[in-house]
């Protein structure tokens, strides 16, 4: 088991804080994609499948940062491996399902800020790598719920 230093840990005030937030977040990204909230034509670039598994990564984000855990709770390990596997899914869906993807983004300096753009392929690897490493993150945190639970069966 991991040993934390308590000094660097963030304060019960600044985790329910920040819990809300990812939570409410979560929420409003999963009722966009359920059409709870209207969006225009073509504001998503993904399928809303994979614009909810988006939405319920940040909400179990926040819920795990609300729940009191001690390292040996099935419940935290349950929605941890749930939110890893949800955020391996979306990241599988850009690298490896059929479609173009188009990535870029902004680089901000004091100079001001440049767009910047990188081609599909690159893209798609870098998602690629981030990906299978999810997906093996996620098969960890899965076999340490299932011996978790296991383990408080047996007591």
């Amino acid at each position: 088991m991991l040993k934390t230093n308590p000094d660097l840990q963030a304060s019960r005030r600044a985790r329910i804080g920040l819990g809300i937030a990812l939570i409410a977040g979560g929420l409003a990204v999963i009722a966009l994609a359920l059409g709870w909230i209207v969006s225009p034509p073509g504001y998503m670039q993904a399928p809303r499948w994979v614009v909810g598994a988006a939405g319920a990564v940040f909400m179990l984000g926040g819920l795990l940062m609300l729940i009191p855990d001690d390292g040996k709770s099935t419940r935290g390990a349950f929605f941890g491996a749930l939110m890893t596997s949800l955020f391996a899914l979306v990241g599988s869906w850009v690298a490896f399902w059929p479609g173009e993807r188009r990535f870029g983004g902004a680089v901000v300096g004091a100079m001001g800020s440049m767009k910047t753009s990188v081609g599909e392929y690159v893209g798609r690897t870098a998602f690629g790598i981030g990906a299978i490493i999810l997906i093996a993150l996620a098969a960890w945190v899965w076999r340490r719920w299932w011996g978790l639970l296991r383990r408080r069966d047996s007591q």
